[in-house]
């Protein structure tokens, strides 16, 4: 049976602790049949939302790709398209997983599901959907700084445009998928960081591959503290994340400082209800 792993998040749940983890575990993933999917990027297969996505929305993760125009896109998604089944074909006889938490945050309609379902299909005989949920003020929380990285100025914790929208509507999110790939598919987990401090999301989903994991030492997308915070954001205002189109240079050494150093703002009790 050809089959599939699919963890798509969400966003906030530990998904780039994970994929630091698969992006070194080829060795330990290989010896269970499993290989962590290459074609679709790593750490973050990325390429799967850049994939689905509806193609007129030319995000930040197409214009990383390279990809400029609806055009583009569609070029894009017949040369991905024929990569991936190589890499399928190449390793038959594996568990292809996938991980991206972009499959979340970026493919929020039926249709845009329903492109990545239709790329799978004929590749796979069975795929399982993985996914994490977390209490949404705490992903709002943590969602702050990410947007500080990704080149926003803003002062509010909460993001205006992603307050009561289908971002934090969990019960949305499983039925979209659901409708698409099937109920039986889902496997639903619980990021439970804030409630144990002793709960890693690494171990949690490499014990439901049946592996062992030996997590990475550095801890990915540590929370700013609330000086780097505004730091980060004043930074932003005059040394944007793009120019012209293209990543800016100027952004990479110096953002790379700006990470860790504690917690930082949270959104006030009102709000967050």
């Amino acid at each position: 049976m050809r089959r599939a792993i699919l963890h798509i998040g969400t966003e906030k749940t530990g998904s780039t602790a994970i994929q630091a983890w698969l992006d070194q575990a080829d060795g330990a993933l290989a010896e269970a049949s499993y290989r962590y999917c290459v074609t679709a990027g790593r750490p973050n297969n990325t390429r799967l939302s850049a994939y689905a996505r509806d193609p007129q929305i030319i995000d930040d993760v197409r214009m990383r790709q390279g990809l400029r125009t609806p055009a583009d896109v569609v070029a894009f998604r017949n040369t991905f398209a024929r990569a991936l089944a190589r890499e399928v074909e190449t390793h038959a006889g594996k568990t292809i997983i996938f991980s991206s938490e972009h499959c979340h945050s970026r493919l929020t309609t039926i249709e845009e599901v329903q492109a990545l379902h239709d790329l799978l299909q004929p590749l796979f005989d069975q795929v399982q959907v993985v996914v994490y949920l977390r209490r949404q003020d705490r992903v709002a929380t943590s969602l702050y700084s990410t947007a500080l990285r990704a080149g926003q100025t803003r002062a509010s914790v909460l993001n205006p445009d992603q307050i009561n929208t289908i971002f934090y509507d969990y019960d949305a999110l499983l039925r979209r998928w659901s409708a698409v790939f099937g109920r039986e598919t889902l496997t639903v987990r619980l990021f439970d960081r804030d409630a144990r401090h002793d709960f890693s999301v690494v171990q949690d989903f490499a014990d439901l591959l049946g592996v062992v994991a030996v997590e990475p030492t550095a801890r990915p997308n540590e929370s700013l503290s609330r000086e780097r915070q505004e730091f980060l954001r004043h930074m932003n205002a005059f040394i944007p994340l793009f120019v012209d189109g293209r990543p800016n240079p100027a952004r990479g050494a110096l953002q790379r400082y700006v990470k860790g150093g504690g917690q930082g703002r949270r959104p006030a009790r009102a709000d967050a209800q």
